[in-house]
């Protein structure tokens, strides 16, 4: 906003005329609205609209909008109080005033826009007259200079207009001026005080030409009408005694609707409308009284759009006007809601040639409307409006025969729409009041055919009564088998027998018996498989044939009116025909007898009864979503489904898709079950989160205009050289110039984020490329000649502009690469062979010594290829044997500097964010060199390597742009080579290689390194996943740890707590017994002790080797005894020198031995044995358990395969027997030799 300031009279004049002002309500005679209208409806609404909001978020240079223009490429143009905006429907570019420079904007503060016929931009600015050149990107300004009587006569410039005859009108705050554009001199009109035929006043606001030539000028003294044949003007003013005079002098805004009515808007007295054949006014003002009145006096914005409709901008909101009511209609801002106007003060509005309004706002920014989202009416809850939707999330919606529209909301109660008078009445539960609808929360509404209305809700379903606006209420009676199943209502359905059904959340399907008023219930029976099969049901339908689909969320079933039974669908993960899903939400019968049905995830089904096959459709077929929320069909066979990501249009012909999301107008992209109709008219209704929507399906057309397509920048290497490239510009290009990019665009601003494009370059690509909503291409290494880039782009509807833009290129070859050079090359070449044949003529006996010198060359390049190979295989041998990654990535930079011979070599790669490439690991560099190799995407050669995938070489870094000369210079690298290293298709690194000296590089050495950097892919992904391998290992580890102090320790220590309770009370009363129970609490104890023990060789494996096996298997026999109460005897050798892997075996094949005893074999008894010998090692556990018969066993229970397994990896011999009720004897024999 601007200061404060302390200006001459003149200035603050102006200044107060761009700031808000007093409103003022007129009195008198005005005609605004019809009372009769007001009276009978006084808050009538129209269908709700939403407003995209465009600010400094995204990019706008300032929030205050004066002007806006669409140039003839399609650009749009935004004057602000702070720069000049040209908008591409993504990115803005600002201009601004430079004191610097005077090729800049004259001034930042922008008041006026406008192309002329030539295609000339012209601003007007707070001070002069600015003129573009868009090609060379600068402005040149004509001001006001007393000393020039032809120069402007005003700073300030206000207005700008070239009229039919191609005179260049420009308003100021010092009078109206006519330049001539061939000789930049202007022609003065001003008010003279004694002449009443000069202009009304100096301060000039608004030129305006209507369609016959008539030149009107708005200034501070009136509404001026110019005599082009007598060069005067005829003046229309304020008269305060005339209440059909022009209602203030200070006029804003002029503008002629398609009727030839002219309309004038002024700074305090609100809108006029000019009669012409009388020359008089009516006046439309702001009544506090009168809702429906004009918002504001302060009128500074008017249009009639392509629709009809005329558009004001006041001070206190934007309004409609509703001519057939004669009353206006409100648009304000509303902090809560992110789709009204960004701000109630509208300075601006324009439509561009698509049909988008543009309002710009005081402070606010951009709000902009997509007229084509009219297509999708939407009614919504406005907060600040009584009479509007209750509630916005919409559950079912249906249509009476008297044309009234029901809506049925979550918490808003019911609500009918009179759409003729737009009026709501909302019906609500009142606890107080026994006939009042049962529930606010209204999940499906039926008009019968006798045209009672039927409200089903979450608690019960109410029948309407019309005549006395009450309801009869149906409950769920747990002791009456004939009152409806199920409070919670969620589908209705009256049949073509006059039938109604009632669908129910957990209570099945239920039929209502008029005569008794009561129910018949079918509901799932576990062992019937002809009943329902789920009682969650959530859709109903009739066929053709007369049989009823019930849609629930255990699967589909049909219902034979005959029989009286169901045949039911369901899912078969087997069978790729059978239904996709159990949960169904929504059916419809296609004209071809194929029945449509919508699952809740799976997408949409066909089912043909004839083959009883279903086919599938979902996302990957072009669905938008693949829940289904609701079937309509229109009248041309077209299916509409409602999604979570917006409504579908579907054709069963060409099975394809046509989706429409917020973006066209929906009320939300989110949709709700059963919140779906249409009426006899073949309008249909969808209802969801925000609101709901009515359409007619044949009403919905497509955009079909095609963008213009423009190309807005090029770039090398990442830095834009060029701007607002002309169609068929030449661009030249070096071959140094290995790095282009070009940015593109649609100018269709309906959704722009969704526009497609599509490029080639000619010369290069085979084909077009399908860049899909991507602005931008890049590319790489172009070889020398002539090239043509073209893009093409569509609009967000996918109508194609196929003759797009495109631009030549020219890339002037190295000289090696020139045809005069190969011309020359191939004479050298030539004589060379004569010459050479002529030498072999005359020394034919020096052939054998050039044969032996071939072989020679031919064998050091095999010797050569040789070494190459031997070098990778060695590299592969290296990487290997590593298994960490930050090993294998410092062996890979030594292994660089062997095989590659070069002087330093270094890794990068992405740091922790992902956002830029840090070294990771290097050889032969400075220490602050290293601390300083950052680079971000695009940035020097390394950047652009991670950007494109692309190797880069360079062969002297003082003849490359490219190079980092941070890097460079210190280090003394005078060439390099930086391969990306790529890991599962992404690019996880960049591989460096660096020489001191200019080196021309090889194809053998680039292909080297290249494979090399493939085998540094694979040694990262399979240090990667050891890594992966390692976690998991510990993780379960720790979780068998935790099982076994769970299952053994805790328990033993709890028994062992519980006897240490009662043991003082046992002792007082018997002695012998507390004896007893002593001891048993010590072997607990001990148990404990034990089985601590041996979850700490678990934690330390490395005792297990150290400790003695003697040992060992005491204390797992002691942890058996604490925690088993099985008495574990043990008998082992005392000095038994093992081997760690024979020792590690035998103790695990007793522990596992011992745990079997405890969990299975119910012993009481059980014996360890352990004898060493010279020759061999026997080990035996014994118990006196119930045995098994090891014929019965699988390898895999009881821990048998493991065991074996055990003993097979130290080859012993291990033997099990085993007798029913005799317990089992495992024997392990292990021969020294």
């Amino acid at each position: 906003m601007r200061p404060k300031l302390r200006l001459p009279v003149l200035f603050l004049a102006v200044c107060f005329a761009f700031l808000p002002a007093v409103p003022v309500t007129a009195g008198g005679y005005v005609t605004a609205l019809s009372s009769a209208l007001v009276a009978s409806n006084p808050q009538a609404q129209t269908n709700t609209i939403r407003f995209e909001r465009i600010s400094l978020e995204e990019g706008l240079s300032q929030g205050t909008i004066n002007a806006i223009w669409q140039d003839s490429q399609g650009y749009m143009w935004f004057g602000t109080e702070d720069g000049l905006n040209k908008y591409d429907g993504k990115q803005f570019t600002v201009y601004k005033h430079d004191p610097e420079d005077p090729l800049t904007l004259s001034d930042s503060f922008i008041s006026a826009i406008f192309e002329d016929r030539n295609g000339i931009l012209w601003i007007g600015t707070r001070s002069g007259l600015d003129r573009f050149d868009r090609t060379a990107g600068i402005f040149t300004h004509s001001q006001h200079n007393p000393e020039d009587p032809n120069s402007l006569g005003g700073t300030w410039v206000t207005a700008i207009h070239e009229d039919l005859q191609g005179r260049f009108w420009v308003g100021t705050i010092a009078g109206l001026y006519l330049l001539d554009r061939d000789t930049n001199s202007f022609v003065h009109y001003r008010h003279a005080p004694d002449d009443p035929s000069s202009l009304a006043d100096d301060f000039v606001r608004v030129i305006y030409e209507t369609s016959g030539g008539e030149l009107w000028v708005g200034t501070n003294g009136g509404l001026d009408l110019f005599d082009q044949a007598n060069n005067t003007f005829i003046h229309y003013q304020h008269d305060p005694r005339n209440l059909r005079s022009l209602s203030d002098d200070q006029v804003t805004v002029v503008h002629e609707d398609r009727e030839g009515f002219l309309w004038v808007g002024t700074e305090a007295g609100g809108l006029n409308q000019l009669n012409r054949a009388s020359n008089t006014f009516i006046r439309h003002q702001h009544d506090t009284d009168d809702s429906h009145s004009l918002s504001h006096n302060r009128v500074r914005a008017i249009l009639e759009d392509n629709a009809g409709r005329l558009w004001i901008g006041t001070q206190n909101g934007l309004d409609q006007l509703d001519r057939n009511r004669n009353r206006f209609i409100h648009y304000h801002h509303d902090p809560g809601d992110l789709y009204s106007l960004s701000s109630n003060t509208i300075w601006s509005i324009f439509e561009d040639r698509t049909g988008v309004l543009w309002f710009g706002t005081y402070g606010g920014g951009l709000s902009k409307y997509n007229r084509s989202t009219d297509q999708f009416v939407l009614f919504q809850q406005r907060p600040d409006f009584p009479n509007s939707l209750s509630e916005n999330m919409v559950w079912s919606i249906s249509e009476d025969r008297n044309g009234m529209l029901w809506i049925g909301t979550f918490n808003g109660g019911l609500n009918k729409l009179d759409r003729i008078s737009d009026t709501y009445s909302v019906y609500q539960n009142d606890p107080s009041d026994p006939s009042s609808i049962i529930s606010n929360d209204i999940r499906a509404i039926l008009e019968d055919h006798s045209g009672a209305l039927w409200v089903g809700t979450n608690r019960g379903l109410d029948r309407f009564d019309a005549m006395t606006e009450t309801f009869a209420h149906f409950q769920h009676d747990p002791d009456d088998p004939s009152s409806i199943s199920d409070d919670q209502v969620r589908a209705l359905y009256e049949d073509s027998l006059g039938n109604l059904w009632i669908g129910t959340r957990t209570g099945g399907l239920n039929r209502f018996d008029r005569a008794s008023e009561s129910f018949i219930r079918y509901q799932h029976d576990p062992d019937d498989p002809a009943s329902l099969s789920d009682d969650r049901v959530w859709s109903l339908y009739e066929d053709s044939s007369g049989k009823l689909w019930v849609g629930t969320l255990g699967g589909l079933n049909v219902l034979d009116p005959v029989r009286d039974n169901f045949t039911r669908y369901l899912h078969d993960p087997d069978d790729t025909q059978s239904l996709s899903n159990n949960a169904i939400f929504s059916f419809h019968e296609g004209p071809t007898g194929m029945l449509w049905v919508g699952t809740w995830g799976t997408g949409l089904d066909r089912f043909d009864p004839t083959t009883q096959t279903f086919t599938h459709f979902t996302e990957r077929d072009g669905l938008p979503n693949n829940v289904i929320y609701g079937i309509e069909v229109d009248g041309e066979g077209y299916l509409w489904l409602s999604t979570n990501r917006g409504l579908s249009k579907f054709d069963p012909r060409t099975e394809t898709f046509r989706n429409y999301d917020i973006s066209d107008g929906l009320q939300d992209n989110e949709f709700n079950v059963g919140a779906h109709f249409r009426s006899d008219r073949g309008e249909m209704f969808f209802g969801g989160i925000s609101g709901f929507n009515a359409f007619f399906p044949e009403q919905i057309e497509d955009n079909p205009n095609p963008p213009p397509i423009v190309i807005t920048s090029f770039a090398k290497f990442n830095q834009k050289v060029r701007t607002d490239l002309p169609e068929g510009e030449h661009i030249q290009l070096s071959y140094k110039d290995n790095f282009i990019s070009f940015e593109f665009a649609a100018l269709d601003f309906t959704a722009p984020a969704k526009n497609q494009y599509a490029y080639m370059l000619e010369g290069f690509d085979q084909e077009w490329v399908n860049a899909g909503t991507r602005r931008y291409a890049s590319y790489t290494n172009l070889s020398g000649g002539d090239y043509v880039f073209r893009v093409k782009g569509s609009n967000s509807d996918g109508v194609w502009n196929e003759e797009g833009s495109a631009v030549r290129i020219t890339v002037t070859p190295p000289i090696w690469e020139t045809w005069w050079f190969q011309g020359i090359l191939l004479l050298v070449l030539v004589g060379g062979v004569f010459g050479g044949y002529r030498l072999r003529v005359r020394t034919h006996e020096k052939r054998s010594q050039e044969l032996e010198e071939q072989v020679e060359e031919r064998t050091r390049e095999i010797e050569r290829r040789t070494q190459e190979l031997e070098a990778l295989y060695q590299a592969d041998e290296e990487l290997y044997r590593r298994v960490h990654l930050e090993e294998v990535l410092q062996t890979l930079v030594h292994i660089a500097v062997d095989i590659l011979k070069a002087d330093k070599s270094s890794l990068l790669l992405w740091d922790e964010r992902g956002e830029n490439l840090i070294v990771r690991a290097a050889r032969g560099y400075q220490q602050k060199i290293l601390d300083q190799m950052t680079f971000a995407p695009g940035e020097g050669t390394v950047g652009l390597v991670a950007a494109t995938g692309e190797t880069v070489i360079v062969e002297d870094t003082q003849e490359d742009p490219r190079v980092v000369k941070r890097i460079i210079d210190p280090e003394g690298i005078r060439s390099f080579m930086h391969v990306p290293i790529k890991v599962e298709g992404q690019i996880f690194g960049v591989f460096n290689a660096d020489y001191v000296q200019p080196r021309a590089f090889g194809g053998d050495e680039r292909r080297l390194f290249e494979a090399l950097a493939q085998r540094a892919a694979l040694a990262i992904e399979t240090t990667q996943l050891y890594e992966q391998t390692q976690e998991l290992a510990v993780v379960e580890e720790r979780s068998r740890i935790a099982r076994d102090l769970h299952d053994a320790v805790t328990q033993t220590l709890f028994s062992a707590s519980m006897i240490a309770e009662v043991l003082p009370r046992i002792w007082e009363s018997n002695v012998d017994q507390g004896l007893s129970r002593l001891e048993e609490l010590r072997e607990l104890t001990r148990g404990a002790l034990a089985e601590m023990r041996t979850l700490l060789l678990e934690l330390r494996p490395s005792a297990l080797i150290e400790a003695d096996l003697g040992e060992l298997l005491r204390q797992l026999a002691e942890s058996v005894i604490g925690r088993a109460r099985i008495q574990v005897s043990v008998e082992a050798d005392s000095e038994c020198d093992l081997p760690p892997e024979v020792k590690i075996a035998c103790y695990r094949i007793a522990q596992e031995a011992l745990n079997n005893v405890a969990k299975h074999a119910e012993a009481t008894q059980a014996w360890i044995s352990l004898s060493c010998t010279e020759e061999e090692v026997i080990l035996r556990i014994k118990d006196d358990g119930r045995g098994f018969d090891p014929e019965n066993i699988a390898p895999d229970q009881l821990g048998m395969s493991i065991m074996y397994e055990r003993a097979e990896d130290i080859h012993a011999k291990l033997d099990v027997s085993s007798v029913i009720d005799q317990g089992t004897q495992i024997q392990v024999v292990w021969k020294r030799t």
